[in-house]
């Protein structure tokens, strides 16, 4: 009897519950996983995705906007400059700089550049691996580069 108004009761309230048991009174195991892992999953999803959001807004922005503040204002030769006073560096003391750093820093080659010529360099060296397959001595000498394209016999 008490089945038939646990079925009134949610006929009722307007829902469906899920048989917790049967009628015998045992638990209804057959899918029991099946039927909750989309829902923890969805739940542990949208924990995880609130977490993150939380994090990025209330730490990681607040760094970034410190860190941003922070270097608006600040002058690293000063700053040298108070630390050498202050004795800081007192390792340093009577040492000049190398004049091979300050050229370096005068010539120093942009980084863009480098990398643009490196990637011309591999293309041209590609196109004559593969214009001259049927050289041994190149295929000899690259060995790594040339075993896709069978030139060593």
């Amino acid at each position: 009897m008490s089945s038939k108004t646990d079925a009134v009761s949610t006929a009722k309230s307007g829902g469906t519950k899920a048989p917790s048991s049967t009628a015998s009174g045992r638990p209804v195991l057959k899918n029991l996983t099946r039927a909750r892992v989309p829902r923890a999953g969805l739940i542990g999803v949208s924990m995880a995705i609130v977490g993150a959001v939380t994090w990025k807004v209330l730490v990681s922005d607040r760094h970034k906007d410190h860190f941003t503040s922070f270097y608006k204002s600040f002058d690293p030769e000063r700053d040298y400059a108070r630390m050498k006073a202050s004795g800081v560096f007192k390792s340093l003391e009577g040492v000049e700089r190398p004049a091979w750093l300050s050229e370096y820093e005068v010539n120093k080659i942009n980084q863009n550049e480098l990398l643009l010529s490196m990637v011309i360099f591999f293309i041209a060296f590609l196109i004559a691996v593969v214009s001259n397959k049927h050289d041994k001595h190149l295929a000899a000498s690259f060995p790594y580069l040339c075993s896709p394209f069978s030139l060593v016999p």
